[in-house]
């Protein structure tokens, strides 16, 4: 007789506690591949953040070409859903009024200009402070 034919049955409880052991690894895995799209999501809206900066200072210096309005326009269109998505509901918000100012004709006028500058610090601001969580009061 082969050992594997005197092996024992295994008790209910050590089926179940295997399977409670795969599921947490299961859950362990996609907690951190979640994760890990969130800071890769993080990182690309910052790269974005940059892109909105280089266009605010080409506007600065009266520069900003055609090519460059509509990068930061599809940077802060991008932003949008991929910051609500990742606990920065308010770099969403900001980033809608983003989107706008660089849609229209608006970036020639004084006052817009300041204020989407005041916009793009904020999403600065928002995005140090790091992402809310559901669990996190407003």
């Amino acid at each position: 007789m082969t050992d594997r034919s005197r092996a024992q049955p295994q008790s209910d409880a050590q089926v179940t506690d295997r399977g409670l052991d795969a599921a947490n690894s299961s859950a362990e895995r996609a907690t951190a591949a979640v994760k890990a799209i969130g800071v890769n999501a993080i990182r690309a809206n910052l790269a974005r953040v940059a892109e909105l900066d280089a266009a605010m200072g080409a506007i600065g210096d009266r520069r900003l070409d055609e090519n460059q309005r509509e990068a930061a326009r599809m940077a802060a269109h991008r932003m949008i859903g991929s910051a609500g998505t990742f606990g920065f509901p308010r770099a969403s918000e900001l980033s809608r009024h983003l989107e706008r100012f660089f849609s229209h004709a608006s970036r020639h006028d004084a006052v817009r200009v300041r204020q989407a500058q005041q916009w793009l610090q904020a999403l600065h601001q928002d995005f140090a402070a790091g992402p809310q969580h559901d669990d996190d009061e407003p």
